[in-house]
């Protein structure tokens, strides 16, 4: 049943677009994936403790945004924690690249945002995110991928229990052949001349 009005409140939100959504977007929990060199993952999840009714404070905030998602990995689904410190900020504005729109007044905002950065085990994929069934918060969770417009950009609204859908990650790097071939001619190099000396 608790799932059948979830699937409710996504239809309708669906329908009446991000429009609607804008009117009360500092309801909703941000939660922003952006994937950077090297394949470092960083997410940012910001709460609004000025103007969302449910999170009334700063504490409450931080317990919120802590608390907001887990991630996949080889032992289940896990805290952010557990793969890395969270650096906490306060900030005025909301986040331009979120896909709901942002306020055109620019007042200032009594936001916090939590951020993780951290680098995916060698040979994983893809990751996966999860809100937690406890959390009674509703998140917006969107891709920063910076070669789409923003209304291009994937995003979607996850309440408590939702995961997202596997999200590949960038292929690793490999060594280059000509570079693998020049470290080893110098190391051969040194190995002869130490040698003759």
């Amino acid at each position: 049943m608790v799932r059948i009005l979830r699937l409710g409140v996504v239809a309708v939100f669906a329908v009446l677009g991000t429009r609607s959504l804008s009117a009360h977007s500092s309801e909703f929990i941000g939660a922003k994936l952006t994937t950077g060199p090297g394949r470092q993952l960083t997410v940012e999840i910001t709460a609004d403790y000025g103007e969302n009714p449910m999170i009334t404070s700063l504490n409450e905030a931080r317990t919120s945004i802590l608390a907001n998602l887990e991630v996949q990995t080889e032992a289940g689904f896990v805290p952010l924690d557990m793969l890395a410190p969270i650096e906490l900020a306060k900030h005025t504005q909301p986040d331009r690249s979120s896909p709901l729109p942002t306020d055109p007044s620019d007042k200032a905002h009594q936001l916090l945002r939590g951020t993780w950065k951290w680098q995916p085990p060698h040979g994983q994929k893809a990751v996966r995110f999860r809100v937690p069934e406890d959390v009674v918060h509703s998140t917006i969770f969107w891709l920063n991928d910076e070669s789409l417009p923003q209304d291009k950009r994937k995003w979607s609204m996850l309440l408590g229990g939702d995961s997202t859908p596997e999200i590949p990650l960038p292929a690793e790097g490999r060594m280059q052949i000509p570079l693998v071939i020049g470290v080893i001619f110098v190391a051969l190099a040194t190995f002869l001349w130490v040698r003759r000396t």
